[in-house]
C-alpha cells in the first residue's frame, strides 16, 4: 500500500495504487490494459520485480460516493510468490489482511478489498488453498 500525501481530504491515509485513467482505458484490450497497470506500477513504486502480465487478474469492480466526488474502481490483483522480495519504505508497505483491517484507509479503500478479497484464490503449492497471511512479510520493524 501507498502512504497518501501530507495534504488533502485522505492526507496520512494508505491507499491501494490508484491510476487514474480516461475512458481511452475502455477502448484498450485487455492485454493492453493489463500492460498499461503494469508500467503505470513500476512507475510508481519500488517493486523491484518484472511482473508478468499473465499474473495480473481482474478482481472486480466497486463504486464509492462520497459527498460530490463519484468513483469507479476497476480492480486488479497480482500474485507475488512468498520468496519474491517485498520492498518496504516510509511511503509503501506490505500488509496482511489483519494490518490491513486495522491499518488508517479510507471507505473507498476498505470497499476496493472487500470487493477484491473473494477473488483472489490463492494456491499452495500442493494446489490446496492457502491464507492471505502466508503471501506476506512482516511489515519491517524499522
Amino acid at each position: 500500500m501507498i502512504k497518501q500525501k501530507k495534504s488533502g481530504l485522505l492526507s496520512g491515509l494508505w491507499s491501494f495504487i490508484e491510476i487514474n485513467t480516461s475512458n481511452d482505458l475502455d477502448q484498450m484490450n485487455e492485454q493492453t490494459r493489463k500492460s498499461f497497470v503494469i508500467e503505470e506500477i513500476q512507475r510508481m513504486t519500488v517493486f523491484d520485480k518484472t511482473i508478468n502480465v499473465e499474473n495480473i487478474k481482474l478482481a472486480g469492480q466497486c463504486r464509492h460516493l462520497f459527498s460530490h466526488i463519484d468513483k469507479q474502481y476497476i480492480i486488479y490483483y497480482a500474485h507475488c510468490e512468498q520468496n519474491d522480495l517485498l520492498i518496504t519504505t516510509k511511503q509503501m508497505q506490505w500488509f496482511n489482511e489483519e494490518q490491513l483491517q486495522a491499518s488508517a484507509i479510507s471507505t473507498a479503500m476498505k470497499k476496493v478489498f472487500n470487493t477484491a478479497l473473494p477473488q483472489i484464490k490463492l494456491k499452495t503449492s500442493n494446489g490446496k488453498n492457502g491464507t492471505l497471511d502466508k503471501y506476506f512479510k512482516k511489515k519491517n520493524p524499522h
